[in-house]
């Protein structure tokens, strides 16, 4: 995932899921969220969510709380990204309140940027902003490269 080879890195995850299909180790939800994650950032957005709402089915059903709200997240992009406003804003909430009350830092800054987005596509764009400042505050304190540089640009384009 690291170099951009994200059909070689869902083969590998896919190869690691394999030899635990039950769902009785915590890694099970780990390995198929980077599944779902490898499939959305390949542009396939249906197999994605599909693949990640079972998994968040999963961990809600194993009480990995955790592992829940990381895959709200994602899946509120995907909501955002396929014009499900709703559903990607009810997602959103949910998991930035529960950031904010265990101080999960980097699941702030992921909720902050998709807050962002939500605004943006509705218009709000000091609310957009307020939020992508949030964002881009934590991706550069927690060293989220990636992420930073996705908020930064988020931001110029708003200008």
């Amino acid at each position: 995932m690291a170099i951009g080879d994200l059909s070689q890195a869902q083969r590998a995850f896919q190869s690691a899921f394999v030899h635990d299909t039950l769902g009785q180790h915590p890694r099970t939800v780990l390995t198929r969220r980077w599944i779902g994650i490898c499939l959305y950032r390949q542009g396939a957005l249906d197999e994605a969510k599909n693949w990640l709402q079972s998994t968040l089915s999963l961990a809600i059903e194993r009480g990995w709380e955790r592992d829940a709200e990381y895959l709200r997240i994602v899946l509120a992009a995907i909501d955002l990204d396929t014009g499900n406003i709703d559903s990607a804003a009810e997602r959103i909430a949910q998991s930035y309140a529960w950031a904010r009350r265990y101080a999960e830092r980097e699941h702030v800054a992921q909720a902050a940027y998709q807050y962002a987005r939500l605004h943006t596509l509705r218009g709000d764009l000091p609310a957009a902003r307020a939020s992508l400042a949030e964002a881009i505050d934590l991706f550069e304190r927690l060293g989220m490269r990636r992420e930073l540089a996705e908020a930064r640009q988020a931001l110029a384009d708003l200008a």
